[in-house]
């Protein structure tokens, strides 16, 4: 027992040793302001990111470096790197002491947009800097993800649109650029278009434990196709694969290497472009494109992520917007958490402070205190202009720590099919089956802990199935229940009492 408390004495000091903010970067409503990239944290004093900014009631575009404390308070906000040509970042990593960037560079001289890469040092300094031009006049081309390969090559992913797709749907090009770790060119490809009536981009891409490129993307047209292209390490195409849902919509936004070698993508589902029914959509592929398994979540909800990290434990924490129901006005922030299975873990929503806004996450970074940093922007309906938001939270989603973690509960017919009791429990808990006409089927029920590993897995069949906890500390857990076909049934939390 003296054990089990100093066990609990270093976890509750772990916990309280993390911090949250919530900070707004003070500007006039002049500017229409946004934070795509991740926040990068230097030191644990010293989180950086830059906004991109558009003037609201004349033309003209500009970007900001911000640098923020530990508690959220902005130190700096300046010009960056100068007040014209503006660079909007969609992705940043920091290693070995540097940062690198993508996104895409504005020149006003020529009133042109190039895409963008960059190397900095841990001050924000330049080391170098490139530039790549559309491959026609007047496009918007744009890196929207990077990696560093095994190899410490830069793989940078992204579009090369017009700005006008309507003129011409054929000038809409998926781009995929390999460079190494001075900016010296490799390889470069604009994908050819399966379908010659849309627009489509890369949004994301991983690479497998073979040092295989995977780009992943959607076609925009009547009804959105979700693809992947697979790449070798030094850039050359191998295959593309479409995943065309017969009904509705999706996207493919994120991906990353499980260590079982498959490949897990994250975008989403949805019904119309109207924002009616978009769900979370999880894809897990093998290296040869094959659909292991899809998962659509959040049942009734209208929903979106952008970018999701990986934890130890392989799963993904992804960050985005909700709207709680089709009529509500405006967006919440969103956080959530899945396993490397796809099921939903815990999420959290979180509201701006300033009143007839929406709020929205961008991308989201880990911080060195084990919680997440989260960038976006706060959409002000009035007089359309819009500020700059980074948060921090713990590694539970909470920006005050010890805020409640919502276990994702998804509505379904048999939502209460089950009955857990007694919970709070102590040795056991018994699973008590609602209605007699499903007491011949056999379903199954797993307990994660609150990093969202698996700790137990139960078969549940009959009036009553009693789970032994006995060999499970003290605390709160998560269980979810599924049928025979993987179907989701019921999920909640149970509480073990010692």
């Amino acid at each position: 027992m003296k054990y089990l408390s100093l066990f609990f004495y270093i976890m509750n000091s772990i916990v309280s040793a993390q911090s949250g903010f919530s900070t707004i970067i003070p500007r006039p409503e002049e500017y229409v302001e946004v934070i795509a990239m991740p926040a990068i944290e230097l030191n644990k004093n010293k989180i950086v990111a830059v906004s991109a900014s558009n003037y609201r009631t004349y033309i003209g575009l500009t970007a900001f470096y911000n640098e923020l404390n530990s508690k959220g308070k902005v130190v700096i906000s300046r010009s960056y790197l100068d007040s014209i040509n503006r660079i909007l970042c969609y992705q940043a990593i920091y290693e070995d002491s540097a940062v690198w960037m993508c996104g895409t560079k504005f020149i006003s001289k020529d009133t042109v947009h190039y895409a963008y890469l960059a190397k900095l040092d841990s001050n924000f300094d330049t080391i170098w800097t490139r530039e790549y031009p559309s491959i026609n006049d007047r496009n918007l081309p744009a890196f929207e993800d990077m990696i560093r390969t095994k190899t410490g090559n830069l793989c940078a992913v992204g579009v090369d649109n017009h700005n006008d797709p309507a003129t011409d749907r054929n000038r809409n090009n998926s781009w995929m650029l390999l460079v190494d770790s001075m900016g010296n060119f490799i390889n470069s490809h604009h994908l050819p278009k399966d379908f010659s009536n849309g627009i489509e981009g890369y949004h994301g891409v991983v690479e497998d434990q073979n040092g295989f490129l995977y780009a992943c993307g959607f076609f925009i047209s009547n009804k959105n196709i979700s693809f992947i292209v697979k790449y070798d390490h030094k850039g050359n195409f191998i295959w593309r694969k479409n995943y065309e849902d017969p009904i509705y919509g999706e996207g493919l936004v994120d991906g990353k290497l499980l260590k079982n070698g498959n490949l897990i993508f994250t975008g989403t589902h949805f019904k119309n472009f109207s924002g009616e029914d978009w769900r979370q959509y999880i894809q897990i592929i093998d290296t040869s494109g094959k659909v292991l398994d899809k998962k659509i979540a959040f049942n009734g909800y209208t929903c979106e992520t952008i970018n999701c990290i990986q934890d130890e434990a392989e799963n993904l924490i992804c960050a985005g917007q909700i709207k709680e129901t089709f009529s509500s006005k405006g967006t919440k922030g969103w956080l959530i958490k899945f396993s490397s299975s796809g099921d939903s873990l815990w999420e959290q929503r979180f509201e701006s402070n300033r009143a007839g806004t929406s709020a929205r996450f961008e991308n989201i970074s880990k911080s060195s205190d084990g919680g997440f940093y989260l960038t976006g922007v706060n959409w002000l309906e009035g007089n359309h202009s819009s500020k700059c938001w980074i948060a921090k939270t713990d590694s539970n989603g909470c920006i005050v720590p010890g805020c409640t973690t919502d276990f994702i509960t998804e509505k379904e017919p048999h939502k209460d099919l089950f009955l857990l009791s007694p919970n709070p429990a102590q040795d056991y808990v018994n699973v008590y089956m609602n209605d007699v006409e499903f007491y011949d089927r056999k379903y199954y029920l797993n307990l994660y802990d609150q990093q969202g590993r698996i700790v137990q897995h139960h078969v549940v069949q009959g009036r009553v199935t009693q789970v032994d906890l006995s060999s499970l500390s003290a605390g709160m857990y998560y269980y979810r229940i599924i049928d025979g076909r993987n179907k989701f049934m019921q999920s909640g939390k149970v509480v073990v009492n010692r």
